[in-house]
């Protein structure tokens, strides 16, 4: 505790404790973490559909930009491989 204590002794003696530049780095960062929250939340509404259940009269197989999804009772879900 005591060698914490120095540490923040001597960085306030030098003004480098809460210096300005610490604080635009903490923001740029702050930044980063909503940019990334953002794409995360959007890929989930794009995959969305996913989710949604199979009607009893729909095919088993679903094509969406050139790919065959199966319903997967397992997973509740279309998935890209076949159910077993």
């Amino acid at each position: 505790m005591i060698l914490a204590e120095n540490k923040y002794k001597t960085l306030v003696r030098a003004g480098e404790w809460k210096s300005p530049e610490d604080q635009k780095e903490i923001l740029a960062m702050r930044v980063q973490v909503d940019e990334i929250k953002k794409k995360k939340e959007s890929r989930s509404r794009r995959f969305e559909w996913k989710k949604k259940k199979k009607p009893s009269d729909l095919k088993e197989v679903k094509q969406v930009n050139d790919k065959k999804y199966h319903w997967c009772p397992r997973h509740a879900l279309w998935t890209l491989h076949k159910p077993k």
